[in-house]
This record gives C-alpha cells, structure tokens and sequence, in this order.
C-alpha cells in the first residue's frame, strides 16, 4: 500500500512537471510568434513542451509554497530559483554542444548573455502566478484522477518525452558535427587556395616553359579537390528538417568559433520556409 501511495505521488509529480512544460512551450510560442509574426515551434524539444519550464515550476513548488502567504517572498525568491535555473541550463547546453541557444549580450542587465534583468522579473510574476493560483487549480483537478489513469498517462508520456529527448540530442550532436565539417572544409579550401597561390609564385621563377609543364601536370587534380571541396560544403549547408526548425526556434543562436557558419545556415533556413509558404 506504501509503494502504491508513493508510485501515485511521482506519477502525480511527473505530470505536473508535464503540465507546466506545456503551459511554458504555449508561454514562449506566443510570445516569439507575435515578435516574430509567425508561427515559431519554440523549445529545445520538438513536441510542444519546454522541460526548464516544468523544472522550473517544479522548483518553485518545492521550495516556495510554504511561504505562499508572503508574495514579495515568492517574488524575489521566484526570480532567484529560475533565473539560476536558466543560467544553469545555458552554460550545460553550451558545454555539451557548443552553441548557445539564446543570447541576452544586447539586453541591459544581462549576465554572460544567459540570463537578463527583463526574463527575470517576468519569471518572478509568473512564480507568483503558479503558487497563487495556477497551481492549486492543477493540483484539485489532477488529484480527481483515479490511480489507473494517473500511471497509464504517466507511462505514456514518459515514453513519449524519452524519444521526443533522443531526437532532440542525436539532432543537436548532429548540428554541432556538422558545424565542425563545415568548418574544416572551408579551412581546407583556404588551405588549397593558399597552396596553390603559393606555388604559382614559385613556379614563376622557374620561367615559362617549366612553369605551364608543371601546372599541366596538377591542374587537374587541384580543380578536382576544390570540386570535391564544394560539392562537400554544399551538402553539409542542406538542412534537414529538425535542423531548420532548431534554427527558427532559437534564431539567436551562437557560437564562439562558427557564427559566421551558423548566420549561413539560418539564412538557409528562413529562405527555405519563404518558399514554402509561397508554395
């Protein structure tokens, strides 16, 4: 009978955490979607949900709803739990992919570009919301759910969540290998360019007749490798359509060594949902 209680009570938590999740992808949707006047999937996830939402509630929760009498608390106190969570998630991301996802550098208040006075202060309204009012709402209407249903719901999603989190990474390793690629080769373009500059100039002195023989001779397999070297840059810039939607998603996206790969290839993306949506 323990175990039971204590199985209903993660169930019940791990659908909170989904719950919140959802409520956080509607939050951030509508708000980059009426920026942006369109349509933005946003979230690190491709279903319709952002996990540092529902850790972020789940935190809030945990910690501040026995002082849910005191709102000036929660307030600052709400601030402080999320906004730590944020800047916690941007450095993690960062260090296992090498990208930054969003980056506040413009905004004033800011630090290290992962989290911004403005976020926070909404982060603060929105703690207060959820221990107010949002959460003892979801609690009386999730505790009327019977112990089938809550472990059914809660097994369903979990499976749901686990392969929608396997996609996601495999397509953020993806992201950062390719950008790695790209870069090499251009490197490599460089390199061949640089080369064969070099040798042209060396040749000269050798006068004419030797010069044209020797070029002769690697002319061929030099337009080859810069043939080979193109061809490879422009099948490493298609995108597929997990890729593109990362980039719409998180359209401040950066990188350290790659932002100039990474502009490209958000152009890429955005000309190709203009084509679609002519189409």
């Amino acid at each position: 009978m323990i175990r039971l209680e204590m199985m209903d009570y993660i169930c019940l938590l791990f659908l909170y955490f989904l719950l919140y999740s959802i409520l956080g992808w509607i939050c951030e949707t509508v708000y980059c979607s009426i920026g942006k006047r369109r349509f933005v999937n946003r979230g690190f996830l491709n279903g319709p949900l952002c996990p540092v939402y529902g850790f972020g509630a789940m935190a809030v929760i945990g910690l501040l709803l026995p002082v849910a009498n005191y709102p000036i608390l929660v307030f600052v106190a709400g601030m402080a739990v999320t906004s730590g969570l944020e800047y916690f998630t941007g450095y993690l991301l960062e260090t296992l992919f090498g990208l930054k996802l969003w980056d506040y550098s413009k905004r004033r208040f800011q630090l290290h570009g992962r989290i911004c006075l403005r976020n926070s202060l909404l982060f603060g309204m929105l703690s207060l919301f959820l221990v107010k009012f949002l959460h003892p709402l979801t609690g009386a209407l999730l505790g009327k759910l019977p112990a089938w249903l809550l472990h059914a719901a809660a097994a369903v999603f979990l499976l749901c969540l686990l392969a929608d989190l396997f996609v996601t990474v495999r397509t953020m390793l993806q992201i950062s290998g390719k950008l790695k690629q790209i870069q090499q080769a251009l490197e490599e373009l460089g390199e061949r360019n640089a080369a064969g500059i070099q040798q042209l100039g060396e040749r000269l002195n050798e006068g004419v007749e030797a010069f044209c023989e020797r070029q002769r001779e690697r002319q061929a397999d030099v337009r080859e490798r810069i043939v080979e070297l193109n061809a490879r840059l422009n099948e490493l810039l298609t995108q597929k359509r997990l890729h593109r939607r990362i980039f719409q998603a998180f359209p401040n996206m950066r990188s350290k060594r790659q932002q100039d790969i990474i502009d490209r290839l958000k152009l890429l993306a955005e000309q190709k949902r203009r084509k679609k949506k002519k189409r």
